[in-house]
């Protein structure tokens, strides 16, 4: 069995109280992975990691967090084929199909890095195939909520 995969916390890979196997539904015979499962001290630091974050994220130029978000994007379709490949055997879709929603991730991105500056001091809200996104600018703080969820609030 592969290693387990362990959660990026607060600036450090934290082990895992508790893992699980993440069966391919695809292949049962050849587990995607092991994923640490997290607790709910994990949440709580992330929570406070990311509220101590914050500030300086806040305090970047709107070219820093376009540059931020645009690297994030050019990682995404750099990488498409293996996360497309790894997403497939996760959820049992298509190559095709996974590939794809990788690159829909990258335009995600790419469409919020061009928003950073089109707009300053206010709250854009938009769907995007069919996942709903709303961010605050100029601090570009991001909520990302699934088509299936609840609305963003």
């Amino acid at each position: 069995m592969n290693s387990i995969h362990r959660n990026y916390i607060a600036g450090e890979w934290r082990e895992p109280g508790d893992a699980k196997v993440n069966e391919n539904p695809s292949d049962l015979d050849t587990p995607v992975g092991t994923y640490a499962q997290g607790t709910a001290e994990d949440v709580t630091d992330a929570v406070t990691a990311a509220r101590a974050a914050a500030p300086a994220w806040a305090a970047t130029t709107p070219t820093q967090r376009a540059t931020a978000l645009a690297g994030v994007a050019a990682e995404l379709k750099a990488r498409s084929d293996e996360l497309g490949r790894l997403l497939a055997s996760e959820e049992g879709k298509t190559l095709a199909e996974a590939v794809g929603e990788v690159n829909r991730a990258a335009d995600i991105f790419t469409f919020f890095a061009g928003e950073v500056f089109s707009a300053t001091s206010c709250t854009i809200k938009v769907t995007f195939m069919l996942t709903r996104y709303s961010v605050i600018l100029p601090a570009l703080t991001t909520t990302f909520c699934s088509w299936i969820q609840a609305p963003c609030t």
